[in-house]
């Protein structure tokens, strides 16, 4: 339980460092462009999915996909 109670108390840290104000450049940012429930799984999904390499290419390899 102790591991729980540390990796819960790093990621709040974490959390509050890097709010809101970072999702322009982070992938998960394109998530939060949709309002449903459904449209923001497949987006996180697809950006998951191809998630390798810098947060920039990322970002725009999600775009692409999105947009067609």
């Amino acid at each position: 339980m102790a591991d729980f109670r540390t990796l819960k108390h790093s990621l709040d840290i974490l959390a509050e460092k890097y709010g809101a104000d970072y999702l322009d450049s982070d992938p998960v940012g394109i998530v939060h462009r949709y309002e449903s429930d459904a449209d923001k799984e497949v987006a996180g999904f697809i950006a998951s999915s191809l998630a390798y390499g810098g947060a920039q290419q990322i970002r725009k390899s999600v775009e692409t996909v999105l947009s067609e």
